[in-house]
């Protein structure tokens, strides 16, 4: 495991499965949103479709890491980094699903707001 981007060795990325970049034909982001009155965190999850399977591959997941909004978007460029074993520019791209577009890769990407931190 890994920290997620914030920095919080409470707050990991565990890598389920390592994939070959050039395999990927469709990415999935699943994140949640909880929101404490204070502060918003999240949980992402990120999986894969890769060439010949009509399956998709678990990449990764942070189940716990602070960040409203989009947050969840840049936690799943570091899960994807690391199960792709690539680098992607964060200041370039920003969201994993402008890399996958400008790459030609399908991603679908979905976030819902949770009422209780254990949802995530």
């Amino acid at each position: 495991m890994t920290p997620c981007h914030m920095g919080n060795t409470d707050m990991s990325i565990n890598i389920l499965n390592k994939v070959n970049v050039a395999d990927i034909t469709e990415v999935s982001i699943i994140a949640r949103r909880w929101y404490d009155g204070i502060n918003t965190y999240h949980s992402t999850y990120v999986s894969c479709i890769e060439r010949g399977k009509d399956v998709y591959t678990e990449l990764g997941e942070c189940k716990f890491a602070f960040g409203h909004n989009d947050m969840y978007q840049q936690t799943a460029i570091e899960i994807f980094r690391e199960a792709a074993g690539i680098e992607i520019n964060s200041q370039e791209y920003g969201y994993l699903n402008a890399w996958c577009k400008a790459n030609n890769i399908i991603c679908y990407s979905n976030a819902v707001d949770v009422k209780r931190k254990k949802q995530l």
